[in-house]
């Protein structure tokens, strides 16, 4: 049941793709509309959440800690990303997050939580790793100020991945739904603060122009905040049961998969030659873990 969870997770971070892209499309790929766009999912995340844990607010020391870590991780890279996406390295930036997100908590796995490894989930880690890279054409030479910042986002993105697993294998952790609930109140407060200091004022629009913007952007962040939400918890409940070797990759080749499938039905992204073929290895390496 773990592992049909963690399908369900890779397909909602397709989803959730799409509609950050309808999002970006309406409002641009600025740091302020990203701001926006956070603080207004992370709302409608504490909504939701606080339905589904039946309006209880779970608390203790330990995973507050790890819901603030994880959250400042995730505002952190976000707005890393948006300096590298604005010099032109958009590739760059999907390759370092999303194996950041599988190799670092691969390692803590191995290393310090003695999960087993295998040489089938190696060579699966490589085709996945391999595929990643040639599902983002476009990575050449850059700077070495872009370099630093790629590292950051690939190490705060394994971050966000190890305190997750880290806080679901704890016994005296909260509920996985109480902890997505804490994250989004944090992250809300977070991208608040950011948003009031960083994002400079508006120009007075028309009113029927931000009447509109306002609806859509409501709608949108919604949708996201569901989806994202469900798809965390998802990950979640995986963490209390599959080693950190195995999680990570099938969500990283399941989403890369998923995500590429859902560009071209939803989005009209006709993928090329050299996509469709990674794609396979993606699929191919990330059936290695099942």
């Amino acid at each position: 049941m773990s592992y049909a969870l963690l399908i369900i997770s890779a397909i909602l971070i397709a989803a959730n793709f799409i509609t950050n892209k309808v999002y970006q499309k309406n409002e641009g790929a600025t740091v302020e509309s990203s701001l926006k766009f956070n603080v207004l999912s992370a709302l409608f995340t504490v909504i939701i959440f606080l339905i589904i844990n039946k309006f209880q607010i779970e608390f203790n020391g330990f995973s507050f800690l790890m819901s603030f870590i994880t959250t400042c991780c995730c505002v952190a890279y976000t707005i890393i990303g948006f300096k590298i996406i604005k010099e032109g390295q958009v590739a760059l930036y999907t390759f370092f997050l999303m194996t950041g997100g599988m190799l670092v908590p691969y390692l803590l796995g191995v290393l310090f939580l003695n999960e087993q490894i295998t040489f089938l989930r190696i060579l699966g880690l490589i085709i996945i790793t391999i595929s990643v890279f040639l599902v983002n054409p476009g990575i050449g030479k850059t700077g070495g100020k872009t370099v630093l910042m790629c590292i950051s986002v690939f190490f705060l993105n394994g971050f966000v991945s190890v305190f997750s697993k880290l806080h679901q294998i704890y016994p005296m952790a909260i509920s996985s739904s109480g902890f997505v609930l804490l994250g989004g109140i944090i992250k809300f407060l977070c991208c608040y603060i950011l948003y009031y200091f960083i994002a400079p004022k508006r120009k007075k629009d028309t009113a029927k122009t931000v009447k509109s913007y306002k609806r859509a952007a409501v709608v949108i962040a919604f949708v996201s905040a569901f989806i994202s939400g469900v798809s965390y918890l998802f990950q979640l409940m995986g963490a209390k049961e599959i080693d950190a070797t195995v999680l990570y990759p099938i969500i990283t080749g399941g989403s890369i998969f998923f995500t590429t499938v859902a560009g071209w039905m939803f989005l009209k992204e006709k993928p090329t030659k050299k996509m469709v073929f990674s794609v396979i290895m993606c699929f191919v390496g990330t059936c290695m873990f099942l």
